[in-house]
């Protein structure tokens, strides 16, 4: 059985090429899930991630940066090739790299409507010189409209970074068994939509 990322549904953005998303050589693969619905729960761009994907294979960040960009693009048509763009730049600014085993790469770019937000979680961490050296196993990935409020832009960053201190919060998404239940996660800590 073939394992697709979670994708939620998302206004303001066009999700055209979604069926395309089963290209049988692409080895990176979580589990399809429907979250948002059978928990009852909208998606909205400041709660759970839109995109969630736990059997990621990369074996660094410049991979783990190529496949979340591909992951985007298969869901919601978006630019690959300025995302990954994007993402360099605010990378060679500075590492991403939170400490505690995770990562939140972010960047602003033109062509969305609204922010998208994505969970990947690696087999096997990898370097990302991070503050305590140590490797990452968890990356939350925010992209943003480049003509974005600033402040948006920020809430994101500071909510995920703020529940990624919380040890409870960090094992049980590294114990989640599918994306249902990395969004039961989210919702417990209070950050997705009612």
């Amino acid at each position: 059985m073939t394992h697709l990322p979670y994708v939620a549904p998302l206004p303001g953005v066009d999700r055209g090429r979604v069926a395309d998303r089963g290209d049988a050589s692409d080895r990176n693969r979580g589990e399809l899930s429907n979250a948002s619905q059978s928990s009852g729960n909208s998606a909205s761009p400041d709660s759970f991630p839109q995109l969630i994907d736990l059997d990621v294979v990369a074996k660094d960040k410049h991979e783990l940066f190529r496949i979340a960009v591909a992951m985007l693009h298969r869901a919601y048509s978006v630019d690959p090739v300025l995302v990954l763009r994007a993402l360099w730049r605010r990378e060679e600014a500075g590492s991403t790299g939170l400490g505690l085993g995770v990562a939140i790469p972010h960047a602003r770019v033109s062509g969305i409507a609204e922010p998208l937000t994505m969970l990947l979680r690696l087999r096997a961490p990898i370097p990302f010189d991070a503050p305590d050296g140590k490797p990452v196993s968890l990356a939350l990935v925010i992209i943003v409209p480049v003509d974005d409020a600033t402040e948006q832009h920020l809430q994101l960053l500071a909510r995920f970074a703020n529940l990624c201190t919380d040890r409870t919060f960090r094992t049980r998404l590294m114990e989640a068994a599918d994306a249902e239940d990395v969004s039961s996660v989210f919702v417990e800590s209070g950050t997705a939509a009612e």
